[in-house]
């Protein structure tokens, strides 16, 4: 695993970081990674109970972003996809 958090009970959780594009309603592009944990998906992450996640930008920045002001998130093989395709 990429990423190992701690839980409030602090237990540790491995977390395995997935790779995409995330675009916020005021236009911003971002490249990097958000962190999910076991079998959960990016959909389950942004679907949560938290009001922020985490992620991670290709320069190793890590932004707490409110989960509201995402518009949209492209995973890297959905991206990779769009671009071999053009």
């Amino acid at each position: 695993m990429d990423y190992m958090y701690y839980s409030g009970s602090g237990v540790r959780t491995p977390k395995r970081r997935v790779t995409c594009t995330l675009i916020t309603t005021d236009g911003t592009t971002m490249q990097g990674s958000f962190f999910c944990g076991g079998n959960q998906r990016v959909k389950d992450l942004l679907n949560g109970d938290y009001l922020f996640v985490a992620f991670e930008t290709l320069d190793g920045e890590i932004h707490l972003i409110n989960r509201q002001q995402i518009a949209r998130v492209m995973p890297e093989s959905a991206t990779g996809q769009a671009r071999a395709a053009a």
